[in-house]
């Protein structure tokens, strides 16, 4: 199977990487800082890297050039915190991204996300109501980010989609 990594320089796009390398996955990394990647990975002949944004729509379609599913880490930095831009830019890549795997016929797409996507079979836990509640507040752009990146996915109904929460 060949599989579209997102996110792939993050600690847990590494940790993706390597696992889909050690189940005998072909990997194309997708980057827009591919100098991230450790030489194990980019020296690996069964991947491929691309460096691109996300705003990219050329590269990005190249990326997903035979590709059988989509694997995304893809989330707001912790770094940037209460800085995180408040357009929702990951939300809007994710609109791209799908409609590009869509054009590609690409159906499946597995996506890291959080509590913060709400799910109707929840059950009320005080912990992740402090720690939503908390994210909210102090970092609001990027919770509102999570949360348009969980609506943009649950609304493509041509997607065989999962996020992992």
């Amino acid at each position: 199977m060949r599989l579209l990594i997102l996110g792939g320089t993050g600690a847990i796009g590494l940790l993706l990487i390597e696992k889909a390398l050690s189940a005998s996955h072909t990997v194309v990394v997708f980057a827009r800082s591919p100098q991230k990647l450790p030489d194990s990975i980019t020296s690996n002949p069964a991947v491929t890297v691309i460096e691109g944004q996300l705003t990219d729509a050329a590269s990005l379609s190249r990326a997903l050039e035979g590709v059988d599913a989509v694997l995304s880490t893809l989330g707001p930095a912790v770094k940037s915190g209460p800085f995180h831009p408040g357009n929702t830019p990951l939300a809007h890549a994710y609109v791209s991204l799908i409609q590009l795997m869509n054009k590609a016929g690409i159906k499946r797409l597995i996506a890291l996300g959080t509590a913060s996507m709400k799910d109707e079979h929840d059950k009320f836990s005080v912990q992740f109501a402090v720690l939503v509640s908390g994210i909210a507040v102090f970092a609001h752009d990027a919770y509102k980010d999570v949360v348009a990146i969980g609506n943009t996915i649950r609304e493509s109904h041509d997607l065989d989609w999962t996020i992992a929460r």
